[in-house]
């Protein structure tokens, strides 16, 4: 087989197995993703702490008071997105026969967001859920 040929065979080899392990990440990250739409739609007044737990995993922040116990999750995502522009073009040298000159330009532009998510669960004194309240922003 032709060696030109050959190299980009391998790198797209290269290439598809790190596309399909990156896939796999992202749905891992996913089922774990505390999001507002999990807590709107799973999380309802008489769940049990258990019941929770198995929904959203451990908080973090715990506190006690007489009236049973508060659960916090405090969760930030970052989202960073890059967009660039390439501008190539070849031009054939002046007094060659198969000589290419090539010059090109980039320009490069990110922007980064965050948004945080707060949940503040309360338990009665028999760890059942009384009250949810939530806040959402993203700066």
């Amino acid at each position: 087989m032709n060696k030109v040929l050959l190299l980009p065979l391998i790198m797209g080899i290269i290439l598809g197995g790190c596309a399909a392990s990156q896939q796999v990440a992202t749905e891992i990250d996913n089922k774990n993703k505390m999001t507002l739409g999990i807590i709107q739609k799973d999380i309802k007044k008489g769940m049990s702490k258990t019941d929770v737990l198995m929904t959203l995993g451990s908080p973090n922040l715990v506190s006690n008071d007489d009236s049973g116990e508060t659960w916090v999750y405090d969760k930030i995502s970052t989202e960073s997105q890059e967009n660039s522009a390439n501008i190539s073009a070849g031009i054939l040298g002046v007094g060659a026969i198969l000589g290419v000159a090539s010059g090109s330009a980039s320009t490069n532009s990110s922007a980064v967001s965050q948004r945080t998510l707060t949940v503040v669960l309360k338990f009665d004194n028999h760890n059942i859920l009384q009250k949810t309240s939530y806040h959402t922003s993203r700066f």
